[in-house]
């Protein structure tokens, strides 16, 4: 049998030697966990390496310890043919008709053989079949290397088996190995030889060899790993330590970042590399910072522009009321003279004259409303939210926009349905939003043939959705602005709101008002929405966050 493979191997009759090799190859599984430990760089190249020689070396003890194992079967199969060439030699001299196996003599040569050797159990079996037995081993194993006897004589083949189970030197191993062979005389089978040799002593003695063994791999591991992390961090720990430290200490008006080692090293190319890296970075640190400024006294800009075309579209506004303005102040102007001439009669009674002189001091104060109103519209946004009662800035747009001839011939409704109306906003911009609006109903129904009366409907509700994100946790007061004029085409819809963008015949807009009632409302937190059908007339809804009170 192999004593590696654990396979019964046969040799000739006459084999003087051991041809036969024996592997028992078991697997093992490797567990390999890694742990995050809270060790410095040195510590982890000193354990990393200290694993991986003692990794290389318990690999290379365990190829040595498998050789050595195989070279002493080698030399316990070679003390088995010993024996069996020992005996043959012996059988020449001996009268083989006579009682061989029982003559003291030959007794006494198996004895002295099996203490040379160390056997634990011989039996020889005759060409009679005669058995003798020397040991005292169980019933078991000497009727296994009876049998073995008889086959070896019948077969003439010389054969090795490994049975039982011990513990070996790292794992379950062969406890004994039988030995039989056929013994020849004048070349003739006159006998058969099984021996049995119990291995424990074999890997006693590995075990034993493997304890220095382990000495020598935990003080070799310790010294080499010592030796390597000393080494690497001379050759790479230190001069990384070095970068780390520049970097840490580096400042902003620094021209040189690392240091170059010295040689040729990856190092000194990585210096190299960094110190070109980090000039970059300052370039580039400082476009940004140019960038940045001129991006900042851009967006001054164009918050100017934007503040400027807000003050353009609200002048253009009053320019369009101006008319009507005029108008509305011409009449108490009049009538404020005509009380002037009646109050130059000398002989005009005393209650005629104060009451002349009440109702010329109430057109005056007409004509100051009126004026306190163009001036508060035209009077340029602070920017400042305060707020706002939305009911109130509409009363006095609808008041002063009544007065003037586009609107005069427009019924001008106002539907005021929400229960809170206060938002956060410029009072300002909110008028010039609503104007806007109103100017531009106005438009619409003044371009209609004249056969439908024009009509403005002002609608205010209080909302928790369909406000802007659908954000049902926010009130908001939806304001529609609903006129019957001509429409906007589906072609004209969706462009409604962009920047100098108009459907008017030239010098009846700018092209901004509605551009910049959205950008104010979006300021606002709100949304403005615009919805036609063609002749039936349009509806410009807005949705404005309310206070919360």
């Amino acid at each position: 049998m192999d004593p590696v493979s654990g396979r019964t191997e046969s040799t000739s009759p006459r084999a003087n030697g051991p041809t036969g090799k024996r592997a028992h190859g078991r697997t093992g599984q490797l567990a390999n966990r890694t742990m995050a430990f809270p060790f410095g760089l040195k510590s982890k190249i000193f354990l990393t390496l200290a694993v991986l020689l003692i990794l290389a070396m318990v690999l290379i003890d365990l190829v040595m310890t498998a050789t050595l194992q195989k070279e002493l079967l080698r030399t316990e199969i070679a003390k088995g043919q010993l024996v069996v060439n020992s005996l043959e030699q012996r059988l020449q001299a001996l009268d083989i008709s006579s009682d061989t196996l029982i003559a003291a003599s030959f007794r006494g040569e198996l004895i002295r053989l099996q203490d040379a050797v160390g056997f634990l159990e011989m039996v020889v079996v005759d060409r009679k079949d005669r058995v003798l037995h020397l040991g005292s081993v169980q019933a078991p194993l000497r009727g296994k290397l009876e049998s073995l006897a008889r086959q070896a004589f019948e077969t003439k083949i010389s054969e090795r088996q490994f049975f039982g189970d011990t513990w070996g030197v790292f794992w379950k191993r062969d406890k004994y190995m039988a030995h039989s062979a056929p013994l020849y005389a004048d070349g003739v089978v006159v006998a058969a030889i099984s021996m049995a040799l119990p291995l424990e002593g074999i890997y006693q003695q590995l075990r034993d060899i493997q304890r220095i063994i382990l000495i020598y791999i935990s003080i070799n591991a310790g010294l080499l790993s010592l030796i390597g992390m000393l080494r690497i961090s001379r050759i790479a720990v230190r001069p990384m330590l070095r970068l780390l430290k520049r970097a840490e200490s580096f400042q902003e008006e620094d021209t040189l970042l690392f240091v170059s080692e010295q040689g040729e090293s990856e190092f000194n190319r990585l210096s190299k590399a960094l110190n070109s890296l980090f000039q970059r970075i300052s370039d580039d640190r400082e476009t940004l910072r140019q960038t940045v400024q001129t991006l900042e006294e851009t967006n001054v800009d164009l918050k100017k522009a934007h503040k400027d075309i807000i003050q353009a579209e609200k002048l253009a506004s009053v320019g369009r009321l101006s008319s009507g303005i005029a108008h509305e102040i011409g009449n108490p102007i009049g009538i404020i003279i005509g009380y002037l001439d009646l109050l130059k009669q000398a002989d005009l009674p005393g209650s005629e004259r104060s009451e002349y002189i009440q109702r010329a001091e109430n057109e005056i104060q007409r004509i100051s409303m009126i004026l306190r109103q163009l001036l508060d519209f035209s009077r340029p946004s602070t920017g400042e939210l305060d707020p706002v009662p939305v009911h109130d800035v509409l009363d006095d747009l609808v008041s002063v926009a009544q007065v003037q001839p586009l609107v005069a011939n427009i019924s001008v409704t106002l539907e005021k349905g929400a229960g809170k109306d206060k938002v956060m906003a410029d009072s300002n911009q909110l008028r010039q939003v609503f104007l806007n609006l109103i100017i531009n109903a106005a438009d619409a129904i003044a371009g209609m043939d004249g056969s439908v009366d024009g009509s403005l409907v002002i609608r205010s509700k209080t909302q928790n959705r369909d406000g802007p994100g659908n954000d049902s946790a926010q009130e908001f007061i939806k304001l529609m602005f609903i006129d019957n004029g001509p429409g906007i085409s589906d072609d004209h819809l969706d462009n409604v709101f962009d920047p100098f963008f108009t459907t008017k015949a030239p010098g009846k807009g700018t092209g901004l008002g509605l551009s910049v009632c959205f950008m104010i409302v979006e300021s606002l937190g709100g949304r403005i929405m615009a919805a036609s059908r063609k002749d039936v007339g349009t509806t410009m809804t807005i949705f404005l966050p309310l206070l919360d009170e």
